[in-house]
């Protein structure tokens, strides 16, 4: 059957890891900005205390109360109440074409599995017809690393349906180049390596010299830099013209550089996403 004339239906995307400042928000704002750019429909979630997605893209943003979590060990029916919202989204795919994109906050993942785990959230998806990715970003260093494994394992026993991608940001350099008598080469040779022989595996380019930080700092989203003029983006960054020049530059390259890759797992332009 021709699926453009099949039922539409919707999709999930995860990103997540066990570590922060790996850049997972950073690869959520740009997968937002990617579905406005494309006019792709996306619904945004985000279990994440540190609420970057929300500043960022603004109200639009479904926050999950992760403070009340904390409640879900004496009060086990308070992890279902506060991913009802997430829930009530996911119920809504089966007859859409839109994607559902839930940021996870590095203290929050086993709170998602554990919900995952309580309510069977896999026979559900599979029930529904509902696909999905995992994003799993990690940097070359040890905790980085040893937190992507974690992650790996966890998601590959909970959430089976879901496919599985590796994100290497390259922030810290290449993980192939690391020395194996270090120990991130030896976390990521002898367990990470074997994990990601089936599990597609994306790069995620270093934005140069901090060039996104002061962006960040003003709660920016990567498509505001690119439509920002020079002098607006000088009188926010403080920057002088050559450096403004320089950063605006900086974070619309990595973006080109980013569309690329994720362009490989979801066909920006190129089909039913």
């Amino acid at each position: 059957m021709d699926s453009h004339h099949s039922t539409p239906r919707g999709r999930i995307i995860v990103v997540a890891s066990g570590k922060g400042g790996v850049g997972k928000s950073l690869l959520s704002l740009a997968l937002a900005d990617l579905f406005e750019l494309n006019t792709l429909p996306l619904d945004i979630y985000q279990l994440d205390d540190q609420q970057r997605l929300e500043k960022a893209i603004g109200r639009s943003v479904v926050t999950l109360d992760v403070h009340t979590l904390k409640r879900a060990r004496r009060e086990p029916t308070v992890i279902t109440s506060v991913f009802d919202p997430f829930y009530r989204g996911v119920e809504k795919l089966p007859t859409s074409n839109r994607t559902l994109l839930l940021d996870v906050g590095a203290t929050q993942t086993g709170n998602l599995i554990d919900y995952a785990d309580l309510i069977d959230l896999d026979e559900d998806l599979i029930e529904f017809g509902i696909s999905g990715t995992v994003f799993i970003p990690a940097v070359a260093e040890p905790e980085s690393l040893r937190q992507a494994v974690r992650t790996i394992e966890l998601f590959s026993r909970t959430l089976p349906s879901l496919r599985l991608v590796f994100v290497e940001n390259l922030r810290d350099g290449r993980m192939s180049e690391l020395s194996t008598a270090s120990q991130a080469g030896e976390i990521y040779i002898k367990q990470l390596l074997p994990l990601l022989n089936d599990i597609p595996y994306l790069t995620m380019p270093c934005i140069e010299a901090g060039s996104w930080r002061t962006f960040e700092q003003n709660h920016c989203r990567i498509l505001d830099v690119g439509t920002m003029s020079l002098q607006d983006t000088i009188a926010m960054t403080g920057l002088s013209r050559p450096e403004a020049k320089l950063a605006r530059g900086d974070v619309l390259a990595f973006f080109d550089l980013m569309e690329r890759e994720l362009s490989a797992i979801l066909p920006f332009g190129g089909g039913d996403v």
